[in-house]
């Protein structure tokens, strides 16, 4: 990979490469993490890039959204003995970072759809036994919400959406193995159930029914660890781990105004002074005098024991219905 960028059938998708990407200390800590697989291992190089996919038949300005993203369509060549890996959001996903660097490149004129980042990723010692390339890689992205790519061309993959699926029906013999298949993290007892009642129904589940039976009886949802009872080397507790939370603001409750409603806190703050004009009465000296004064103030808390709700991309629009699509975001928000 070195000098311009091919626009990969442009208009389809446009490629540029902006600046360095890690510090030294991400770098650093990055390369002891794969040297742990590899200790011959050196990254010598990370950069972002730039996926662009234009608007219809439309053609941005390259000079435009090479000044907008702080990119430039030449690439950086490639060290001798480097390999590339591009990091970028996982696959049938839009990130975050896409949706507000859309808005703003289309803001400045620009006739695009998407916007996506990568992250360009250039190693020397890249091992040959297939194993330790699988657990590299495993190293290199969070599999929840990244993907890897070994060219840039395959980053055109970025703006397909999967086919949507067809309903499936799952025989209640074979749910177990649907359990592991669809990355639904139930347990056996919430399997069991399942079986029975659907046996009493006389019918399948589908997919669907599935994924949503998990989601909405998972720990995300009902909390049922924190609300589970608990014997400690063989001693019964009398309280729940939610009520052993709660205990200490029971025990406690000096300068808490609101606790435990809707995952939010309200708890006194300081007291300040703050200096505020006295409302005039009269065109006087007297009145135009500015006092300190002592003004109650409060402060939220907000407490989500949730999953990591912020980063975790969502599924562009067309895959919204094909839950298939999805396994390993069910099961990370499940075990979360």
């Amino acid at each position: 990979m070195s000098g311009p960028f091919p626009n990969y059938g442009s208009p389809d998708m446009m490629v540029l490469e902006g600046a360095p990407a890690l510090s030294p200390f991400r770098r650093e800590r990055l390369e002891s993490r794969l040297q742990s697989i590899a200790p011959s291992l050196r990254i010598s190089g990370a950069w972002h890039v730039y996926f662009v996919q234009p608007e219809g038949s439309a053609a941005p300005d390259l000079t435009t959204l090479c000044r907008i993203l702080e990119a430039a369509p030449q690439a950086e060549a490639v060290a001798d003995g480097a390999v590339s890996r591009i990091v970028v959001p996982r696959l049938g996903t839009l990130s975050p970072w896409s949706s507000k660097a859309t808005e703003l490149v289309r803001g400045a004129g620009q006739p695009v759809s998407r916007v996506e980042r990568g992250l360009r990723i250039d190693v020397q010692g890249w091992p040959a036994d297939a194993a330790a390339q699988q657990a590299l890689v495993k190293a290199l992205h969070d599999p929840m919400t990244q993907s890897v790519l070994e060219t840039v061309e395959q980053g055109q993959a970025l703006f397909s959406a999967p086919a949507r699926g067809e309903l499936e029906r799952v025989p209640v013999d074979q749910l177990e193995a649907a359990n592991q298949r669809l990355g639904l993290a139930m347990a056996q007892d919430e399997i069991d159930y399942l079986r029975e009642r659907f046996t009493a129904l006389g019918r399948s589940p589908s997919d669907v029914e599935l994924m949503m039976f998990a989601q909405a009886n998972s720990e995300h949802c009902r909390h049922k660890i924190f609300n589970a009872s608990w014997t400690i080397d063989g001693q019964e507790q009398d309280r729940s781990l939610f009520r052993m939370i709660k205990n200490t603001h029971q025990q406690t409750p000096q300068h808490t105004l609101s606790a435990y409603s809707d995952n939010a806190a309200v708890i006194e703050a300081i007291r300040p002074r703050a200096i505020a004009p006295i409302r005039p009465v009269a065109n006087t000296a007297a009145s135009r005098r500015c006092p300190a004064r002592s003004r109650s103030r409060w402060k939220r808390t907000t407490i989500r024991p949730r999953s990591r709700r912020s980063r975790v991309p969502r599924p562009v629009p067309v895959a919204r219905s094909a839950m298939r699509a999805r396994p390993a975001v069910a099961a990370s928000r499940r075990r979360a």
